[in-house]
């Protein structure tokens, strides 16, 4: 797993719901440069019946033969489950790469000062709601596929966020760290987007209720995934490639910092104690 163990005091609500850009090229380049083509989760499709005619001509008479073809329907899957995760993620892409796009208009890297007008916008940006979006009780692999979906736009975004808050403090190395971590997590978008979307194709829908342990621990490894990227100054660059250990009998998640967790109004509230 290639992320930095940097965990923050961080108070996430997480709500569950059962539906659910670097170029080092000397100039700094934002993540997420323009924002990707629109891709749509799979819908499940209505049979369709086809019917073949053909018609024969002999004198006095006309005979017509028809022949129709199988039918075939695919049930409910996970793809149904995560239909609005999969929206939300694309939509939050684009938004991104929006913010970056008007980031490189805006910063000087000389003078180390940015466009005053960026900073509302990327403040706006949150990847919390995408990630309430994952629905509990996922096969280990697919759950593993759409965090790898989330890191990659919370990394994004708090590369955006990190490279803003620090320019004032005329630290261009610091900027361009930052937004490298960006980079690093746009360029492995699409191909996580792409794997969790085929992999929710094959599996079926989950079961679990919001409440369940499947779904703390869900919630547990999406606040630790927000805290490793942006607690403690961090900016970005979590890549999600291997499940987050939580051992949720004995409270510590990735093997170390404690944690605590209570469902309240339907959602999840986390609390890692580190930093």
């Amino acid at each position: 797993m290639r992320f930095r163990l940097a965990l923050i005091c961080l108070f996430l609500t997480v709500a569950v719901v059962s539906c659910g850009d670097d170029d080092e090229s000397g100039t700094p380049v934002s993540s997420a440069a323009t924002a990707s083509p629109s891709t749509q989760a799979p819908a499940t499709s209505a049979p369709t019946t086809t019917a073949t005619t053909t018609t024969s001509t002999a004198p006095a008479q006309t005979e017509t033969t028809s022949t129709l073809a199988p039918t075939t329907t695919r049930g409910p899957s996970a793809a149904d489950s995560l239909l609005g995760f999969f929206e939300a993620a694309r939509e939050l892409d684009g938004a991104i790469g929006i913010a970056a796009d008007l980031f490189n208009q805006g910063f000087d890297d000389e003078a180390l000062t940015l466009d005053p007008e960026v900073f509302p916008l990327i403040e706006t940006l949150d990847a919390g709601p995408v990630g309430a979006m994952i629905p509990p009780g996922l096969s280990p692999e697919l759950e593993a596929a759409a965090l790898a979906v989330f890191a990659d736009l919370d990394s994004r975004i708090a590369s955006l966020h990190g490279a803003a808050r620090v320019v004032n403090a005329g630290d261009l190395g610091w900027i361009l760290d930052c937004l490298a971590n960006g980079g690093y997590s746009k360029s492995r978008f699409e191909g996580d987007y792409d794997r969790a979307l085929a992999l929710a194709a094959e599996e079926p829908p989950p079961t679990a209720p919001p409440d369940s342990v499947e779904g703390g621990i869900l919630a547990v490894r999406i606040a630790a995934i927000r805290s490793m990227n942006a607690g403690c100054d961090s900016c970005g660059g979590v890549a999600y490639d291997t499940p987050i250990e939580v051992d949720w009998e004995g409270g510590v998640v990735a093997g170390g910092p404690e944690f605590g967790a209570s469902f309240d109004n339907g959602a999840w509230e986390i609390l890692i104690y580190a930093c």
